[in-house]
């Protein structure tokens, strides 16, 4: 259990949490200013690890603000902040990553104004859960297509309730790839900026065989498309 701490200017990681029976609390703490070693998270939780955070702040980190990987890998976060993380390079400057089979769940919390995507879930069996949560201002990486306020590939699954999507650029949603799935419900979708190419800027883009659903939702304001499938 870790409460009201600070964990700032570190190298490679802040925390970093690994293989299964490992769980740590982190409550009412900061996680701010990881520079770049040879990997460049705030926070990563890997090997079935297990880590809930309460109330607490990731910002201005390098690369990748929290990342989860690996099947059995769970991070929960309860009125939690990830902001501002800045690329280093290609695939660099996302605020959360979930790949390799591992379980993100963000309840009351805020993922803002980090670069490449807020939120970006790869691969079958990883899996997104945001409820009563906002993703807005993503604002793009040295990607030229990039910004997202979440990007899903590979199989992976995501399902927002209650959410917002503001003011991300190029695309609010972005879902690819067979067996990759959007669930919205309750959820608004507003204002997606156009990015380097306007002509592939949507609020939602669903594309090669991924599946949408979204029910009670507000599509709108969006450049381009509201929903391009």
């Amino acid at each position: 259990l870790i409460e009201d701490s600070e964990l700032s200017d570190n190298t490679n990681m802040a925390l970093g949490v690994a293989q299964g029976g490992t769980e740590v609390t982190l409550r009412r703490s900061s996680l701010t200013g990881s520079v770049a070693g040879s990997m460049g998270h705030a926070v990563l939780v890997y090997e079935g690890g297990t880590l809930t955070m309460e109330d607490c702040l990731v910002a201005d980190n390098d690369s990748v603000g929290v990342y989860l990987v690996d099947a059995g890998t769970t991070a929960t976060l309860l009125r939690t902040t990830v902001r501002d993380t800045t690329p280093i390079s290609d695939n660099s400057g996302d605020g959360i990553v979930v790949q390799e089979g591992a379980t993100l769940i963000a309840e009351h919390s805020a993922i803002t104004s980090n670069a490449r995507t807020g939120l970006f879930v790869t691969d079958a069996g990883s899996t997104a859960i945001l409820r009563d949560s906002t993703i807005r201002d993503t604002t793009g990486g040295y990607e030229e297509d990039s910004g997202q306020g979440i990007m899903a590939i590979h199989g992976a699954t995501v399902l927002a309730e209650r959410c917002d999507l503001i003011a991300n650029t190029s695309q609010a949603i972005l879902a690819d790839h067979e067996g990759t799935s959007i669930t919205l419900r309750d959820t608004r979708v507003l204002d997606t900026l156009p990015g380097p190419e306007p002509e592939l800027a949507a609020g939602l883009k669903i594309q090669t065989g991924a599946s949408l659903t979204a029910e009670h939702c507000e599509i709108a304001g969006n450049a381009n498309k509201g929903v391009m499938i």
